[in-house]
């Protein structure tokens, strides 16, 4: 860890990169909401929240190593998540911090990786897949709408009383919704796990004057996920 003193310069940048980074999140989660019950345009809330979630990762980076080599250039997500939970998620914070345990585990998590590294790909190269295909005739990458029809499947396959629904006659915007809402959760409690680390983790002496940013993500109680309309926000 660093020095805590940040320059006039240094405290700008980071101020006005983290204010992005929580608006590209909640704008993501809005369009998110508004792909789950109107119409199935996802490209816009991966792209959102790619953006916010890189920015995110990118900025507790830096509090770790403020510098040139702080992080690697790139888009993938995670590799860099991999980075803040070996740099950031120490054994001491662990262990201090009872919730800083239960993050760990849950940014670990396959749901979340797998996710994040969705997330990633689509902002390093697969948001031009179809370009990708006119210019190549192929593309090495994922079809992000196919990965998202996959994702809601995953949800109807683990989630009897959806698909219970499904056949009850609810109107397909409601189920829509239903089938999204557990990566609106997701991507709540990776952030809220992230905005922990301003106050409490190891890069507090350099996040603390910033956690405010991230506020309503970090105070987010386990019975609120998912529950935020975030397009009111």
């Amino acid at each position: 860890m660093q020095d805590s003193s940040l320059s006039v310069r240094q405290t700008i940048a980071v101020d006005g990169e983290l204010r992005d980074a929580e608006r590209l999140i909640r704008a993501g989660l809005a369009a998110l909401q508004h792909a789950g019950e109107d119409d199935d345009f996802y490209h816009l809330p991966t792209l959102l929240l790619a953006s916010g979630i890189e920015r995110l990762l990118k900025v507790i980076l830096w509090f770790d190593q403020p510098g040139p080599k702080a992080f690697k250039p790139g888009h993938l997500l995670l590799p860099l998540m991999v980075e803040v939970l070996n740099r950031c998620f120490t054994d001491e914070y662990c262990t201090n911090v009872p919730v800083a345990q239960v993050d760990r585990c849950y940014l670990e998590s396959r749901e979340a990786q797998e996710f994040l590294s969705f997330l990633g790909e689509f902002g390093q190269a697969d948001r031009y897949y179809n370009l990708n295909i006119l210019l190549t005739g192929n593309s090495r990458g994922r079809d992000p709408q196919r990965v998202w029809d996959s994702l809601r499947l995953a949800v109807l396959d683990t989630s009897p009383d959806i698909e219970t629904r499904v056949y009850s006659g609810e109107s397909s915007s409601d189920l829509r919704s239903a089938l999204i809402r557990p990566y609106i959760v997701l991507v709540e409690k990776c952030v809220r796990a992230l905005a922990r680390l301003l106050t409490l983790g190891p890069i507090a002496p350099n996040g603390r004057r910033f956690s405010s940013i991230l506020a309503k993500f970090r105070n987010l109680d386990d019975r609120d996920l998912g529950e935020t309309a975030y397009a009111r926000t």
